[in-house]
């Protein structure tokens, strides 16, 4: 059980209860609600929020036409289903006490993968709309089909099935909290525009029970989520792990800041399964594939974080879409010596909790002559200069080689040509970097891109040039 539920047994009143100081099994079922909170005015969603100061009547029990129409949906769902026990995020966590948040945010797998269902307001564009007030067509007319290799049949004259359009592109999975909401949640029900669909690891079916099944939305509605990636070749592990990271990218999420905290579940749940660790969206089992992303298109703006902002070369650290640098996964030899390592805190008298991790890699000076501060536009098909750029001061811009293009890579034939006979045209995988000025022992490096270069633009000397970025 959830830390608190709201009951709902009586269908007039409900009570927010603890579940472990009131009178609840734990092993008793409940349902939880995934739901847009949508750009209400300010003050408006705060009535219905439980705060420390209201926590008192929440308690002692209100009336549930007191809440808004997608809560009231939901409850009435609930009771449908013949359950007691409602989880709603902003009835059951303290919307005021900061402690009490960064809590029950890092329980949202437990809330969801014990859920007896969810239901997913998916139509709902905040908490006002309500999403069981949708015009049904009238006069479905339909002819059955008594015999078949699937049992009954039934065609109709109704658009059956438009998962893509009615889940997928609607309004609630839009929102970056709901992508470990729906992956981690073992079965869900989908109330859209048009009709409902059920989700669960069978598949997906909808209200005239077409029945579609895929595999990754087999991935994604495993109802032990994310059990079936063991079974997936290391390649596809990483197609995986990167699809869930460039979608979680471009979703909208209200506070930047909650960047980290919105995917911590989804990330913790499937770097047990694959027996590693994430740090600020990397996985240290693929940790030179996950350094690897770059902006999709609009620039990345940093996230203003008020303490513990993740390091320059997590995604976590902007806002904005991103993608990785395409690259076959037998196509790379990644540098053993580039790994995650403990930095010292700003604070020499901090605790161990205040800790932060650097990434550790080879830092090479590029091929440039530093009185230059111009930079040339060419282009790429005629290699023509087409326009300049010019620095008021040459940037002192590095790279930390993070592998390069394998042998077999280097060398495979396109037509009759061969392509990259020479060693100086193998292509390096590289973060750009540049130094700052700190006053601790060693060098401290920031990320500012991402590169895949040829060899004989990077000035290689006989130091090993260990480094920090951080």
């Amino acid at each position: 059980m959830p830390t608190r539920v709201i009951d709902v047994g009586d269908g007039h009143t409900g009570r927010l209860l603890l579940a472990d100081k009131d009178e609840i099994s734990q092993r008793s079922s409940y349902v939880a609600l995934s739901h847009c909170w949508g750009n209400l005015p300010e003050g408006e969603s705060d009535k219905w929020n439980t705060t420390t100061r209201n926590k008192e009547k929440r308690l002692n029990g209100f009336l549930i036409t007191e809440l808004p129409q997608t809560f009231q949906d939901a409850i009435a769902v609930t009771q449908e289903l013949g359950q007691r026990y409602l989880w709603i995020d902003s009835l059951c966590i303290l919307q005021d006490d900061p402690d009490d948040w960064v809590t029950e945010s890092k329980k949202m797998e437990a809330v969801f993968q014990n859920a007896y269902c969810v239901i997913a307001a998916t139509s709902a564009e905040d908490s006002t709309k309500g999403f069981l007030n949708q015009p049904k067509e009238k006069g479905l007319q339909y002819v059955m089909v008594p015999e078949s290799s699937q049992g009954k049949v039934c065609i109709c004259t109704s658009v059956d099935d438009d998962f893509d359009s009615d889940v997928i592109k609607g309004v609630l999975n839009t929102r970056a909290w709901v992508l470990q909401e729906r992956a981690l949640s073992r079965r869900m029900i989908h109330f859209t525009n048009r009709q409902m669909y059920w989700e669960c690891g069978g598949g997906v079916r909808c209200e005239t029970l077409v029945h579609r099944k895929n595999s990754k939305l087999s991935f994604r509605s495993d109802p032990e989520f994310p059990r079936s990636i063991k079974n997936r070749a290391p390649s596809a592990q990483v197609e995986l792990l990167q699809s869930l990271i460039t979608d979680y990218s471009n979703f909208g999420i209200s506070k930047k800041t909650d960047r980290p905290v919105a995917i911590f579940a989804l990330a913790e749940a499937l770097a047990r399964t694959l027996k590693t660790k994430v740090y600020y969206g990397i996985f240290e089992c693929f940790l030179h594939r996950c350094l690897l992303w770059q902006r999709a298109q609009n620039t990345l703006t940093q996230i203003s974080y008020a303490s513990k902002a993740p390091p320059s070369w997590s995604w976590m650290a902007y806002n904005g879409q991103i993608q990785y640098l395409p690259i076959e996964f037998e196509d790379a030899e990644w540098d053993d010596s580039v790994r995650l390592v403990e930095d010292e805190p700003s604070d020499p008298t901090a605790s161990s909790e205040k800790y932060i991790y650097a990434l550790e890699a080879r830092v090479r000076r590029l091929r440039a002559k530093p009185e230059v501060a111009k930079r040339a536009i060419l282009d790429k098909k005629n290699n023509e200069e087409v326009g300049d750029l010019w620095f008021d001061t040459e940037p002192e811009v590095q790279c930390a080689i993070i592998g390069r293009e394998s042998t077999r890579a280097t060398n495979r034939t396109i037509g009759s040509e061969r392509i990259g006979a020479k060693d100086e045209n193998r292509i390096y995988y590289v973060l750009f970097v540049t130094e700052y000025a700190t006053q601790s022992l060693g060098r401290k490096f920031g990320r500012v891109g991402v590169g895949s270069i040829e060899k004989r633009f990077i000035l290689f000397d006989s130091q090993d040039n260990l480094a920090h970025i951080v």
